[in-house]
């Protein structure tokens, strides 16, 4: 996952000291503190089993549900001064990205459910009958698709880019590899028909 201090905890030390802080702000944050922790530790498990991959996935999609669900959402992340890293897991370098912004930490998540996603049509591909692995093969790998488009999409919007220096951007994050991702799930989900 990043490598970033607790984001809760951040958020809460963010409300004025004399601000009435809502019982859903506070559960919301302790609710995000033990989702982020969750996707830490299944990210740090093997991914050898499909179990582990579908756990991960499903940790993955809950962090950011709430992530970028109110009341969370409406909070400008950029305010909290904390530096999320994305460090780079396909080119042979060890760099990171730093953001202020939280643009990478939602990046991340949403990338992280894409590879979990094509890991889960592989497995299908491999374990099921013919009849039944087609359908759900393809679902997964389109969700794939979907996942890395959105980090493009994001990427693309994202107005400050401070975190952005073309020569030391991620190879996971440029735009011609993202877009080789989201082709290369599209053609496994359509040769599940084929």
């Amino acid at each position: 996952m990043l490598d970033a201090p607790d984001l809760a905890a951040a958020l809460m030390r963010q409300m004025p000291p004399s601000a009435s802080v809502t019982r859903q702000f506070v559960t919301s944050c302790e609710a995000l503190k033990r989702k982020r922790y969750t996707c830490k530790i299944e990210l740090e498990r093997e991914w050898d089993q499909p179990v582990h991959r579908k756990v991960a996935r499903e940790a993955l999609i809950d962090y950011y549900h709430q992530l970028a669900s109110p009341p969370l959402s409406t909070v400008n992340l950029a305010q909290l001064g904390l530096s999320f890293v994305w460090r780079d897991s396909i080119a042979f370098r060890s760099r990171g990205v730093k953001d202020r912004s939280g643009v990478i930490e939602r990046c991340n998540v949403i990338y992280n459910i894409g590879c979990a996603s094509a890991g889960l049509g592989s497995d299908t591909l491999k374990l099921s009958s013919r009849a039944e692995r087609a359908p759900l093969a393809k679902r997964h790998f389109e969700d794939a698709a979907g996942a890395f488009a959105e980090v493009r999409r994001v990427l693309q919007e994202d107005e400050m880019q401070r975190w952005r220096d073309d020569k030391k951007v991620n190879l996971e994050l440029q735009p011609q590899a993202l877009d080789a991702l989201i082709h290369c799930m599209l053609a496994y989900a359509a040769r599940c028909f084929y």
